[in-house]
């Protein structure tokens, strides 16, 4: 179908009770909004997929069909002509808060979906085990449950001509961790998208996001096929025109299993605005 080109204020998430029986609170509505962030608009949270547009301009209100519920709403914008059906039938934002593990100073941040976050003991051994992450819940409104979590590397890197120190000294240790909480997902049946932290060409932060083939992690991820998605990454940041001007904040990495790499499909600048990469 044929979207329109912007729907002002459209509600994308509230504090009334969801379908999984839990709820946004107010403050965590108010501390997305104030970020005053333009994001893309994703389909069904698919991140796979192109983007179709961006989102911005967050503010909360009143919820004017439920006294003393609050409505986080704001702008839609639509850049292409036609879209699936489904994926233009309702709009919703995902949340991430910490709950548990190292609040203070981790190197990893491990975002579980819902219903696993409420997994107690499963909580509790990640925790115990994984002594340098943070563990969050990831709180997407939606029908879906049991769907992918997200591991994060906040440890940073920078590419150097010496890419083999590199790799021992960071990169290889950073994944032996991942490793091992995708061992403990794996163990509940539920896969998980990586993310690396880089520095970008004007000193940003950059997340390299891996998506996998689900169901087939372990063949996606081993230490030379993230290394070589880490480079390429690099090598698009320090030679795109508009990551040179403005910056990047993400640039995501798709398994293709026909090359059996990780390809660049999409990439997200400093200012909100994006591409979709054509391979």
């Amino acid at each position: 179908m044929k979207p329109p080109r912007v729907i002002k204020g459209q509600r994308v998430a509230s504090t009334n009770l969801d379908l999984h029986g839990e709820r946004f609170s107010k403050n965590a509505l108010e501390k997305f909004a104030g970020k005053n962030e333009r994001i893309p608009l994703h389909q069904n949270h698919d991140m796979s997929k192109p983007t179709v547009g961006y989102i911005e301009n967050f503010r909360v209100e009143a919820d004017p069909s439920n006294v003393g519920e609050w409505v986080l709403i704001a702008d839609v914008h639509y850049l292409v002509e036609d879209i699936d059906e489904a994926a233009f039938g309702g709009f919703s934002i995902s949340i991430k808060e910490a709950f548990a593990g190292n609040q203070t100073n981790p190197d990893f941040e491990i975002y579980l979906p819902y219903p696993i976050y409420n997994d107690t003991n499963l909580v509790e051994s990640m925790a115990s085990e994984f002594s340098d992450a943070v563990i969050c819940k990831w709180q997407k409104k939606g029908k879906d449950t049991l769907s992918h979590a997200l591991i994060v590397s906040l440890v940073g890197l920078v590419l150097k001509p010496i890419w083999e120190d590199i790799y021992k000294e960071h990169i290889r240790p950073q994944l032996n961790g991942l490793f091992g909480i995708l061992s403990h997902l794996k163990k509940k049946n539920i896969s998980a998208d990586f993310v690396q932290g880089l520095f970008g060409p004007r000193g940003e932060s950059v997340g390299a996001y891996f998506i996998p083939i689900r169901g087939k992690e372990n063949d996606c991820y081993t230490d030379e096929k993230i290394f070589a998605g880490v480079r390429k990454a690099h090598q698009f940041l320090f030679s795109d025109k508009k990551s040179l001007s403005i910056g990047a904040k993400k640039i995501k990495l798709l398994f293709n299993p026909k090359n059996r790499s990780f390809e660049i499909i999409h990439i997200e600048y400093a200012d909100g605005s994006d591409a979709n990469i054509i391979q």
